[in-house]
């Protein structure tokens, strides 16, 4: 960490089982989480090669994948994977959606975490279900960091259940705070971008113009409180986004909400790990 890669050692280009697909890797960001591995969060087997937030094109296909899928298609690759079908997670994601879903499966692998090397190689094997489809106007380095922050802060900005010309608040804009921001505007709410430092408030406002915030707040500025809710016409917000972990801030956030608001935090902090 805090140095550039390196490369350790080369491997084969592995062949793809049955329903796994082979990538060749455009683009890896590095996550948060690869930081937990690196401190031990994790029962992670290693060595390991990091990344669980890639993007790249499919350049072979075992014989059962979907024909969904082909050879030269652009993809994202999500993390989590191998649901095992048995837990109470995915007997619970199988009646609520209709589906097994990795994301609720309590003896999931995780790409780069456990059970499964990462993205910061060339070639890399995943199972199909792992894949997205990338739109044609999405560039891979754009699309990379979006497999996992950027499904991060979308479900957050869903959960809110906010509605076109509601306000919602986004506390700690950092690499979660800024995608949170930004698809909060695109939906049509009134955004307000919260931050006490100035690398966060130059970064709310550094965004592009139609999805810059409607309000940007100094939470360690004394008349923070009186700026929202003169806002929001004294009502409060109608959800707040929490991505720091600093519990004072959490706690100020929730009192910034109208009655029955929502508050989604992203962030516990290290206490609670």
């Amino acid at each position: 960490f805090y140095k550039n890669y390196q490369l350790q050692k080369d491997v084969k280009v592995p062949i793809p089982g049955p329903s796994e697909v082979l990538v060749r890797i455009s683009a890896a960001s590095y996550c948060h989480t690869d930081y937990q591995v690196y401190e031990g969060v994790f029962s992670t087997q290693l060595p390991v090669t990091p990344s669980h937030e890639a993007s790249g094109t499919v350049v072979s296909l075992g014989s059962q994948v979907p024909d969904e899928w082909n050879v030269g298609d652009r993809v994202g690759v999500i993390n989590f994977r191998n649901p095992c079908n048995a837990c109470g997670g995915c007997k619970w994601s199988t009646i609520v959606n209709g589906a097994l879903d990795a994301r609720y499966c309590s003896n999931r692998s995780m790409c780069g975490i456990t059970g499964s090397d990462g993205a910061f190689v060339e070639y890399m094997i995943t199972p199909h279900s792992s894949l997205i489809r990338l739109p044609a106007g999405l560039s891979f380095q754009q699309a990379a960091p979006l497999m996992c922050a950027g499904a991060t802060a979308w479900n957050a900005v869903n959960v809110l259940g906010a509605n076109k010309g509601h306000t919602i608040a986004i506390l700690g804009i950092g690499g979660l705070g800024v995608l949170a921001m930004q698809f909060a505007k695109a939906r049509g709410y009134y955004v307000i971008a919260i931050d006490n430092h100035t690398a966060g408030l130059e970064r709310a406002a550094q965004v592009p113009l139609h999805l810059r915030p409607d309000l940007i707040v100094d939470y360690s500025s004394p008349n923070a409180v009186q700026v929202i809710n003169q806002f929001t016409y004294g009502l409060g917000v109608h959800g707040a986004i929490g991505c720091t972990e600093d519990i004072p801030a959490n706690d100020w956030i929730l009192h910034q909400l109208q009655p029955r608001g929502t508050c989604v935090i992203l962030r516990h902090p290290s206490c609670c790990s």
